[in-house]
């Protein structure tokens, strides 16, 4: 049997995927310039992007979105 097959393995493998879906939601709300125009243009709920950059924001330990009520831009961090 493959070694790919194990648990660890596929464990391995969607914790990279979490993290890629992750970096593609802070992409998309930095490309866009806030949560409700990256919604419309992922087709993604905003609650579920919010989560996915706090996530992000987590796991590396850093604040990554100025957040304004009128726009989000990336920190300087």
């Amino acid at each position: 049997e493959p070694r790919t097959s194990s648990p660890l393995w596929r464990s391995i493998a969607a914790s990279v995927a979490m993290n890629l879906d992750d970096l593609r939601i802070f992409v998309a709300v930095v490309r866009e310039g806030g949560m409700a125009a990256a919604s419309r243009t992922a087709s993604l709920p905003k609650s579920t992007l919010s989560r996915g950059v706090a996530r992000l924001e987590k796991q590396l330990g850093i604040r990554l979105l100025q957040r304004s009520p009128t726009h989000i831009v990336p920190t300087q961090e």
